[in-house]
C-alpha cells in the first residue's frame, strides 16, 4: 500500500526520506521513462525492463516473477502493488521483510491504522497531487557541461527528468566539461546565484537550468629584446604594442600577424609560435605566451642627400630648357631605365628615347644614341610604323629585352637592348600592325596607356581608364594578346570612376611597379595614394592589401586631409619601384621622393627617409641643386643607384643607395 511518503516496509524505524533517493527514475537521454519508488532495495530500474529478482515488481517493463502472481500488465509500481485489501503480498527477499498488510503500513510514523485514500483501494496510487505525490524535476544544462543529483547516482549530460517525492530537498552538482565551467544557473529562483551545487526543496514541477561556457584561457603576447620594434595584431581583435594579454575560449585558433614599426622588420616568433612569417596560429587549448622579435634595417638614403650626378644638364644648378637640341640636353624627359650597364630615357615632346652604351660616372654626359629620331640633333615626326615613335612613356628592362611604351597606345618590344638610333623593334603589343593605333576599353587594348612595368616573366601596363592590365606571362609574340587581369574594374570593357575610393578601385593610374615575389604597387595617382597586393593577382577587381599614402582605402585627400606634407600623406603620385626590401614613390605634387624602409606591411604606414626636402614635413623644391628636385616624374633603380626623372628642372639625377 502507499502512504503519503511512497511505498515503505511496514513498522520500518522513523527515518528521513533523503536515502532513498537511490530509487530515483530517470528520464531522458541518460535512462528511459519510469517513476519514483521510494522504497530503498526496490529493485527498480527505469525502462529497462529489468527488475530486482526477488521483489517481482515490474516498473514499465512488463516482466514479473513468475512466483509473485502479480499480472505482466506494464503498469507502474503502484498499480502492480495497490491490487486491493486482500491481496497476496510475496516474498520481497529481504530477511527482515514481513508479509505486507494493506492495513498497518506505516511511513515511520506513529501507528494510526489504515491510510483511507479517499476512494476504493482498487488502482493506481494518486502520484500526481502535491499532497503525498511526486512532482517532475527537470534537469536542463546547456553548453559543456552536466548535472548530477548528490546522492542518487544520477547524471544528466543532456536534458533528463526526475519524479521526485512532494517537499523533498534537492543537491544538484554542476560538472562542466574538460574545457568548459559554469557560467549560471538559470533556475529555479532558489538556485540563482549559487556556486557549483545548487540545494532546493521540490515543491511543484521544476526545471533545474544550469548554462555552461568554455573556459578562458590567456594569450599573452610579448615584443622580444631585438635592435627593432613592432606591434602584434591578432584575430579575434587584439593590439600589441608591447607586452598585452587577452582570454580567449576554449579551442579558439588566434590568427596573430607581426608588423614592424617604420625602420623595423619582424623577424622571428619565440615561445609558443616559431618561425620566421610574419603570421602565426595559436590554438588556445592551455594558456599560452608568445614572443615576437624585430630588427631594424639600414636607411638608403638620409633626408635631404645629395645627388650624385645629373644627366640633360650640365650641371646641377643648369635650368637649360632645351632649345638646343643635343644629346646633352633634354625637354621634359618622363621615364627612365637601367640594367646597372645600359640607361635609357624617354624624351616625350622630343618623341625619341635618349641611350646610353654605358651607364655615365660624369655630369652632363652625352647620350650615345636616340631611338625614333634620325640623329640626336634633330626632332620630325615620322609615319606611325616600326621605327617611330609618337609620344614614348614608360620604360622596362627584364630578361635583356627594353620594353617602351608609346602615345600610340602600345608596347615596342627590342628582344636585345638596342646599341644604336637605327634599332628596330622585334615586335608590338596591344596592336594588330606597326602602322595601328587603336585605342580602347578592352583585354587587349588601352585607352591611354602612363606606364608598364616587367619582372618574373609578368606584365604590368597602368591605363589612365582607372584600370592596370595584367599578363601573367610576358606575351612572346605580338599583336593582340588578351591580359589575363584587370584591376580598377569588374570587367575588361569597364572604365568606370569610383568615389569615394575603395581597396579594389583606381583613379588614373600612372605608375606600376612588380618585385621578383610578384607583389604588385600602383600609384594610384588622382587618390593620391600607393595601393600594394602582396601577392601577384589573379582576380579581376582584386582589391589590394595594403593602402599607403591615406590611413584607409577610402580616403583620397592630398597629404591625408593635412595641409602640409608630412610623413604619411601622398600628393598626387606619379611612379613607384621596389627596391631591395624598401619601396620608392615619385611624390609630384610635393616635390619630393619619399622612402618607406622596409616596405610596410600595414596600411597608413609613414615613410621612413625622403630626398629634394630636408625632412618628411617640409614641401620640396626652392631651385635646381643637388637636393632639391622640382617635379619628380618617375623612377628607376638597378643595384645601388636611384634615378629620378626631375622633369620640372628638365634633367635625371642619380642618388646613391646605402646597401647593406
Amino acid at each position: 500500500m502507499l502512504t503519503d511518503r511512497g511505498l515503505v516496509r511496514p513498522h520500518a524505524p522513523k527515518r528521513a526520506w533523503w536515502p532513498l533517493l537511490w530509487g530515483l527514475a530517470l528520464v531522458g537521454p541518460a535512462a528511459g521513462c519510469g517513476e519514483v519508488l521510494l522504497a530503498e532495495d526496490s529493485g527498480v530500474h527505469a525502462d529497462s525492463g529489468v527488475t530486482d529478482g526477488d521483489s517481482g515488481i515490474a516498473p514499465d517493463g512488463g516482466a514479473t516473477d513468475p512466483d509473485s502472481g502479480a499480472p505482466p500488465d506494464g503498469g507502474d509500481a503502484g498499480a502492480a502493488l495497490d491490487a486491493g485489501p486482500d491481496a497476496e503480498v510475496p516474498d520481497s527477499g529481504h530477511e527482515d521483510a514481513e508479509a505486507l498488510d494493506s492495513g498497518d503500513l506505516d511511513a515511520g510514523f506513529e501507528d494510526t491504522g489504515p491510510v483511507d485514500t479517499g476512494a476504493q483501494d482498487s488502482g493506481p496510487a494518486d502520484v500526481g497531487s502535491p499532497d503525498g505525490g511526486l512532482y517532475t524535476v527537470t534537469l536542463a544544462p546547456t553548453g559543456p557541461g552536466g548535472l548530477t543529483v548528490v546522492g542518487a547516482g544520477v547524471t544528466c549530460p543532456g536534458q533528463c527528468t526526475l519524479s521526485v517525492p512532494a517537499g523533498a530537498t534537492l543537491t544538484v552538482q554542476a560538472q562542466p566539461d574538460a574545457q568548459g565551467r559554469l557560467d549560471a544557473w538559470l533556475s529555479p529562483a532558489a538556485c540563482v546565484g549559487q556556486g557549483g551545487s545548487c540545494n532546493f526543496s521540490v515543491n511543484s514541477d521544476v526545471t533545474v537550468g544550469a548554462e555552461f561556457v568554455l573556459v578562458d584561457y590567456d594569450l599573452e603576447v610579448r615584443i622580444a629584446a631585438g635592435t627593432g620594434t613592432g606591434v602584434v595584431l591578432a584575430a579575434p581583435s587584439l593590439d600589441c604594442p608591447g607586452a598585452c594579454v587577452a582570454s580567449y575560449p576554449a579551442g579558439t585558433s588566434v590568427d596573430l600577424e607581426a608588423h614592424g614599426d617604420p625602420g623595423s622588420r619582424f623577424r622571428r616568433w619565440l615561445g609558443d609560435c616559431t618561425g620566421t612569417a610574419r603570421t602565426c596560429t595559436v590554438s588556445m587549448s592551455q594558456a599560452r605566451l608568445v614572443f615576437a622579435e624585430f630588427e631594424s634595417v639600414p636607411q638608403l638614403v638620409s633626408n635631404g642627400q645629395a645627388a650624385s650626378l645629373v644627366l640633360g644638364q650640365a650641371d646641377f644648378t643648369s635650368q637649360d630648357d632645351g632649345t638646343v637640341i643635343t644629346g646633352g640636353r633634354t625637354d621634359f624627359p618622363t621615364h627612365c631605365a637601367t640594367d646597372g650597364s645600359r640607361l635609357f630615357l624617354s624624351e616625350y615632346l622630343r618623341k625619341r628615347v635618349l641611350g646610353w652604351n654605358s651607364v655615365p660616372q660624369l655630369s652632363g654626359t652625352s647620350a650615345d644614341f636616340a631611338l625614333g629620331q634620325n640623329n640626336m640633333v634633330s626632332v620630325v615626326t615620322r609615319p606611325l610604323g616600326q621605327n617611330s615613335l609618337r609620344g614614348p612613356g614608360g620604360l622596362a628592362i627584364f630578361g635583356g629585352r627594353l620594353y617602351a611604351l608609346d602615345e600610340s597606345a602600345r608596347v615596342l618590344v627590342w628582344d636585345s637592348l638596342p646599341a644604336q638610333g637605327s634599332s628596330l623593334p622585334d615586335r608590338v603589343l596591344m596592336q594588330s600592325a606597326w602602322t595601328t593605333a587603336m585605342t580602347g576599353v578592352s583585354a587587349d587594348h588601352v585607352a591611354s596607356a602612363n606606364d608598364l612595368a616587367v619582372s618574373a616573366g609578368r606584365l604590368a601596363v597602368a591605363d589612365s581608364a582607372s584600370r592596370v592590365l595584367l599578363w601573367n606571362q610576358v606575351p612572346t609574340s605580338g599583336g593582340l594578346v588578351p591580359a589575363d587581369t584587370v584591376l580598377g574594374q569588374p570587367t575588361f570593357t569597364s572604365a568606370v570612376g569610383v568615389h569615394p575610393p575603395t581597396a579594389s578601385s583606381l583613379g588614373g593610374p600612372s605608375g606600376v611597379a612588380l618585385d621578383g615575389s610578384g607583389r604588385l604597387a600602383v600609384a594610384d595617382t588622382f587618390n593620391s595614394r600607393i595601393l600594394i597586393w602582396n601577392t601577384f593577382p589573379t582576380q579581376n577587381n582584386q582589391p589590394a592589401d595594403i593602402v599607403l599614402g591615406q590611413t584607409s582605402f577610402s580616403a583620397s585627400a592630398e597629404n591625408a586631409g593635412q595641409p602640409t606634407p608630412n610623413a604619411v600623406g601622398l600628393s598626387v603620385p606619379r611612379d613607384v619601384v621596389f627596391t631591395s626590401d624598401s619601396l620608392v614613390v615619385s611624390d609630384y605634387g610635393n616635390q619630393r621622393v619619399v622612402l618607406w624602409t622596409p616596405v610596410p606591411t600595414r596600411s597608413g604606414a609613414p615613410a621612413t627617409a625622403v630626398l629634394g626636402a630636408p625632412s618628411l614635413n617640409v614641401l620640396g623644391g626652392n631651385g635646381p641643386s643637388a637636393q632639391a628636385l622640382s617635379v619628380s616624374e618617375s623612377l628607376c633603380v638597378f643595384g645601388s643607384q636611384l634615378w629620378v626623372v626631375d622633369s620640372g628642372y628638365n634633367r635625371l639625377v642619380r642618388f646613391d643607395l646605402a646597401r647593406p
